[in-house]
């Protein structure tokens, strides 16, 4: 895949998770302020799928490891409001059905979202790290026996600092002599 498509596969994808997002916080506030049962569950569940799918847009465009897992706990939450909504509410059984197929499709819609930005991810990462030609060759090992002597050391004399002085009495020791002493 090109650069340019996945740029533009990137925002729109996080175009529809912003849209997604409006609208869980949106079911959000009316949930919470609904007094039916099952409706704090629901709305517990869309603050979830707003805050997710914020996140999952923002990492799809920053191109961030945690795109992936965001979309996907986006789509979960989904999935799991969209099978919990039959427990709470009446309806024949061909709504039922046809709210399990919307669940099926928004699970593997969600899927297949998180392997693009998981995909975006390490190509992003792939396309930053040094390629071959980056890298700084190490130097050849040189064997001992084709090693050149080290250079002569400069060591310079330190200037004596009695120059100018007899010291002669002071740096020298009486010498002892070789004859033998009587005792």
């Amino acid at each position: 895949m090109r650069p340019l498509l996945r740029s533009v596969g990137a925002h729109g994808f996080a175009a529809a998770l912003l849209l997604v997002s409006s609208s869980a916080f949106r079911q959000a506030l009316s949930e919470f302020r609904d007094t039916e049962p099952g409706s704090l569950l629901f709305g517990v569940l869309q603050v979830v799928i707003g805050t997710s799918a914020v996140a999952g847009a923002v990492g799809l465009i920053r191109r961030a490891r945690w795109a992936a897992p965001a979309v996907i706990v986006c789509g979960v939450a989904a999935v799991a409001l969209l099978g919990v909504q039959p427990l709470f509410e009446p309806m024949e059984p061909d709504a039922q059905q046809s709210i399990a197929l919307g669940a099926a499709i928004v699970g593997v819609a969600a899927a297949a979202v998180g392997w693009f930005a998981q995909r975006l991810h390490r190509d992003h990462v792939a396309s930053r790290a040094p390629g071959p030609q980056d890298l700084v060759p190490s130097p050849a090992p040189v064997l001992l026996s084709d090693a050149r002597p080290p250079a002569e050391s400069f060591v310079v004399p330190a200037p004596d600092a009695h120059a100018g002085r007899d010291t002669r009495h002071h740096d020298t020791q009486p010498r002892v002599s070789d004859a033998p002493t009587l005792e």
